[in-house]
């Protein structure tokens, strides 16, 4: 798949796994993980072909440090974060800190985007419109789908050539069709990055 895609960037969510368990090294590639303490648990991981300036592992605040939730790379002229948004969990038992993870973490990027653009992509665990599901009205008040989930994602920060993209996508049938624990992967350039970025694959 590296080869065949020959891609900048692989971002993964998800990837359960410990520093030195991965069982590949893509030739070409540099790679960044970031593990949670709870072995088997949550975690991220970026393949970069041009290695990062720096590397930055987690949020500014230490609570959110623990679950491998969040890389970010500095490039000369953008900072790329890969997130793994955490899910609020059956009956919304962590929607409190679900809450607290989308303040701080909108903080941290618009601190990022006043150095240089931020490019951001990831599983953000949440549907942000209606047309995100084919059945949004037995979804409510499902996890990644209540209002206060979806009102952290304004609309000025759905960048238009992201909606454009999504609209690609349904066309070919490629939105979820049941939310099932609020996976949602998307994809945003939060901040001023159109005229670099030549190409996106979803």
């Amino acid at each position: 798949m590296f080869r065949t895609l020959d891609a900048d960037f692989f971002c993964i969510q998800e990837t359960k796994m410990q520093p030195g368990q991965a069982d590949f090294a893509p030739e070409g590639y540099t790679e960044y993980i970031y593990s949670a303490d709870k072995k088997g648990y949550s975690g991220t991981a970026v393949w970069a072909k041009t290695p990062a300036l720096s590397v930055r592992y987690g949020l500014d605040e230490d609570v959110h440090n623990h679950e491998g939730r969040a890389i970010t790379l500095e490039y000369p002229d953008f900072y790329l974060v890969n997130l793994y948004v955490p899910n609020a969990q059956n009956e919304l038992a962590r929607i409190d800190y679900r809450m607290q993870w989308e303040d701080d973490l909108r903080r941290y990027l618009q601190k990022l985007d006043a150095e240089k653009p931020v490019i951001l992509c990831g599983d953000l665990n949440v549907a942000h419109e209606d047309i995100d599901l084919k059945n949004p009205g037995p979804n409510r008040r499902n996890p990644g789908f209540t209002d206060e989930e979806r009102e952290k994602m304004t609309p000025e920060e759905l960048n238009e050539r992201v909606k454009s993209l999504i609209a690609d996508m349904e066309e070919i049938g490629a939105r979820p069709a049941y939310l099932r624990g609020g996976s949602y992967n998307d994809y945003l350039e939060y901040g001023r990055l159109k005229d670099l970025i030549a190409k996106e694959c979803i």
